[in-house]
C-alpha cells in the first residue's frame, strides 16, 4: 500500500490555514519607535508592550503556525538547577522561504523575536520551512 502523500500535504495546508496567523519579518535597519513614545533606558522598548516598533529595514509578512518548544540554557544555572525557557517555531509554507530571505526578526503576538535559524523540512521534497526564535 502506497502512502497517500498528495492528500496528507493537502490536510497539511488546510489545517495551516486555519491555525495560521500573519508574522511581520523585519530585515536589518535601525528599530524606531512613534514618536513621544517613552522607552525605558535599560531596555531601549517601550513602557507600554502593546506598541509596536517600526523598522527602517526590509520587511515582509508571511503566515504561520506557532509551535513553542521549550530550550534549557546552561547560563541560567544557579542554586535552584537550569531554569528552562520558551521560544517560538512558526511552521510556514515552503513558499514563504523567499520572503525570509535575509531577515533578522519577526513580530508576533506582542513581542519581538531575532531569528535564529531557518530549515527546510518536508517528506519527499521540501514541504514547509521552519523558523526558530528567541526572544531579544
Amino acid at each position: 500500500m502506497q502512502p497517500d502523500l498528495a492528500g496528507f500535504r493537502e490536510a497539511r495546508e488546510r489545517k495551516r490555514a486555519l491555525f495560521s496567523e500573519s508574522v511581520v519579518l523585519l530585515g536589518p535597519g535601525v528599530v524606531t519607535y512613534p514618536a513621544g513614545v517613552s522607552l525605558d533606558p535599560e531596555t531601549g522598548r517601550p513602557y507600554d508592550p502593546t506598541i509596536e516598533p517600526v523598522s527602517s529595514g526590509a520587511s515582509a509578512t508571511i503566515v504561520a503556525e506557532w509551535v513553542w518548544r521549550s530550550t534549557q540554557d546552561p547560563s541560567d544555572d544557579s542554586a535552584v538547577g537550569t531554569f528552562e525557557k520558551e521560544a517560538p517555531m512558526l511552521i510556514a509554507a515552503s513558499a514563504a522561504a523567499s520572503a525570509l530571505e535575509g531577515m533578522t526578526h519577526f513580530l508576533g503576538r506582542g513581542e519581538r523575536y531575532q531569528i535564529e535559524g531557518i530549515h527546510f523540512d518536508g517528506i519527499t521534497g521540501i514541504d514547509r520551512v521552519l523558523v526558530y526564535g528567541a526572544e531579544t
